[in-house]
């Protein structure tokens, strides 16, 4: 899985089987398609489901990751 844990405007913090894990910039409208984009998309061994989490609640996203 990959995820991506905003926190409260600052950072967004994308962590699971994608390239480039680690924090990216906030930018008020940003796609999760933009943050997996910018963080390399994901790796040869993710799953392709997206997870998102919120003040401590997952979602599962309705979308998957289609490979580059």
């Amino acid at each position: 899985h990959a995820w991506a844990r905003p926190a409260s405007g600052g950072p967004i913090e994308v962590i699971g089987a994608i390239e480039e894990p680690g924090p990216l910039p906030y930018a008020p409208g940003i796609t999760l398609s933009t943050v997996i984009r910018l963080a390399g998309g994901p790796t040869e061994m993710a799953n392709r489901r997206i997870v998102v989490t919120r003040g401590g609640q997952r979602f599962r996203s309705g979308r998957r990751i289609c490979p580059a």
